[in-house]
């Protein structure tokens, strides 16, 4: 698991085990629900992970309640930042859009490529030759 700072998780303490993997689409829905940008709430799934690592979760008795609150907390103090203060949009707040399946591009590339390649074989082909 990369860190996304440069370093791999194994540079950090394993404090999480093999639980994080399990808990980490958890934290990151809650984030991303409450700030609805992906980027964000990859940066704050990230900030759980490294304040988890740091953290002596011996005396935490529900992991899973304990990242999941960390999140929270760590998405409404990005929502009260001054930065998000300042910018302000007029209209109705929807939230980025989540890429959940197969790339929807991907039919239209295939088809380019395929269109593509028959001109290029029909460039090299030569033209029949007739016989009379």
């Amino acid at each position: 698991m990369d860190t996304g700072q440069g370093g791999k998780a194994s540079e950090y303490p394993d404090a999480l085990g093999g639980e994080w993997e399990r808990y980490r689409p958890a934290v990151f829905g809650v984030a991303y629900r409450l700030l609805g940008s992906v980027a964000d709430a990859e940066d704050v799934t990230q900030d759980v992970w490294l304040r988890a690592a740091g953290a002596d979760l011996g005396r935490v008795d529900d992991l899973q309640a304990w990242l999941v609150t960390v999140a929270a907390r760590r998405s409404y103090d990005i929502l009260k930042s001054a930065r998000v203060r300042r910018e302000s949009y007029v209209g109705p707040w929807l939230p980025e859009p989540l890429l959940t399946g197969p790339d929807a591009s991907e039919p239209v590339i295939v088809d380019d490529s395929v269109s593509a390649a028959m001109l290029l074989i029909m460039e090299k082909l030569s033209p029949p030759v007739l016989h009379s």
